[in-house]
């Protein structure tokens, strides 16, 4: 995962980052690490089975998961606003307290 984080980071097109400007390799080995841990996360369910089984199908918390990761991506990456990095600890805090009152 690290490797390939750096290599899009390393690859990717655009001028270098500036401090608070978001580069575009910045944000593609962003984007990039997040799905590493998305796949890592239906990986590491169990250690002989496969990951394509019928299992994995029923487990919907790993959905959820899953889901509420790559939503909270495209919310940081797609608003101004969230660009920063205490923005992404305060989006994961919220979603937290959400979570807690269900």
């Amino acid at each position: 995962m690290a490797a390939g984080t750096l290599a899009v980071l390393l690859w990717a097109p655009g001028p270098s980052a500036r401090l608070g400007v978001a580069s575009v390799a910045g944000t593609m080995a962003f984007t990039t690490f997040v799905f590493f841990q998305v796949v890592n996360l239906l990986n590491v369910r169990h250690e002989t089975r496969g990951t394509v089984s019928r299992e994995t199908l029923r487990n919907t918390s790993a959905f959820v998961a899953s889901g509420s990761v790559v939503a909270l991506l495209v919310l940081v990456v797609q608003v101004d606003g969230l660009h920063g990095r205490s923005a992404v600890l305060w989006v994961g805090e919220l979603v937290k307290v959400v979570l807690r009152c269900r």
